[in-house]
């Protein structure tokens, strides 16, 4: 009989694995598992376990992958590859992050669009009011739902004092108690 994995179980994958395709994953307590990907999964990689049904990301799945231009103003400059030798500090990465707390709230919820914060922190973030998440968490003191992308979407719930990660394409979300208001911080990267 296959193990049962607890949410949040880390482990090691033996082999590449696209998304929504099986694999094999090494666990300390369990041994070798059968598990499914839900983003590309690389052998070797730390994975995490998301969901109660074996699904798995890598556990650290962001890497620099970019160019910049390096350039006088007016010439035509040269691009450099970042590499390990040649690193960029992460405010010039190109990545978009945003937080927030706030209050759950009843029906229809606390509404909010992801980078306001960080819009209203830094006017001359680069990508302006608001981007798109490709990564969001959400840790509530309180059980809750939050909906994304529309008013009338699905609601996913949020047990309390447990960190849970969407890994979704999430422009804006709404935040609903479940039986006791509570206050949520959330982080959004994109």
């Amino acid at each position: 009989m296959a193990p049962k994995l607890e949410m949040y179980t880390r482990g090691i994958a033996l082999e590449d694995m696209l998304p929504t395709k099986q694999g094999s994953v090494f666990f300390a307590e369990h041994g070798e598992v059968t598990c499914i990907a839900v983003t590309e999964v690389r052998a070797g990689a730390e994975i995490i376990v998301i969901d109660g049904h074996k699904g798995i990301r890598e556990a650290s799945p962001y890497e620099l992958k970019f160019e910049r231009y390096i350039g006088l103003a007016g010439s035509t400059g040269l691009f450099f590859r970042a590499t390990e030798e040649n690193r960029y500090p992460v405010a010039d990465s190109g990545v978009k992050d945003d937080s927030a707390r706030l209050a759950t709230a009843a029906a229809p919820g606390t509404n909010y669009v992801v980078g306001a914060n960080a819009f209203a922190a830094d006017p001359g973030v680069p990508w302006g009011q608001s981007f798109t998440a490709t990564l969001l968490t959400v840790l509530c003191n309180q059980n809750a739902w939050i909906r994304f992308n529309g008013g009338n979407r699905v609601l996913h719930f949020i047990p309390a004092n447990i960190p849970v990660e969407f890994p979704l394409k999430i422009t804006e979300f709404w935040l609903l108690l479940d039986a006791v208001a509570g206050v949520a911080d959330i982080w959004m990267f994109g």
